[in-house]
């Protein structure tokens, strides 16, 4: 059997019902990545994921120490955030932006099948997932 060859018939218009959901889905992911996920990420770096470390040599120029010529040595503090919190933002960054990217793309699908009617396509394999895989 050669599925990669199969063909299937639908109207413009039950494509577009199979866009309309996809861009719902994304909408939703979209959505839970953005505001929850990324908004409860930010509020753990701002509760307590920065550090903030300074020099002993920061610390002594600020009394007065001049031991050391401090503006070759001292490097002022350094602000820290957990790695684990990076990671998580930066997670939710790419998630957000592949989801913002799909809800574009399904949006664009809907306005261009929404002209199509009851007209007939032909979808391949690869356009049937696209529209109605999982």
């Amino acid at each position: 059997m050669k599925r990669e060859k199969w063909k299937f018939q639908f109207k413009a218009d039950e494509v577009k019902v199979a866009a309309a959901a996809k861009f719902k889905f994304h909408t939703e992911r979209w959505d839970w990545w953005k505001v929850k996920k990324e908004e409860e990420v930010m509020a753990e770096i701002k509760n307590g994921g920065v550090t903030i470390d300074e020099s002993i040599v920061d610390e002594l120029s600020k009394s007065g120490y001049s031991g050391y010529n401090t503006l070759s040595v001292a490097v002022g503090p350094q602000v820290r955030i957990a790695p684990e919190l990076v990671k998580r933002l930066q997670e939710c960054h790419g998630k957000v932006d592949e989801h913002n990217a799909k809800v574009k793309l399904y949006a664009s699908w809907v306005e261009v099948l929404g002209a199509g009617g009851t007209q007939l396509l032909t979808l391949d394999h690869e356009d049937y997932l696209f529209f109605y895989g999982k």
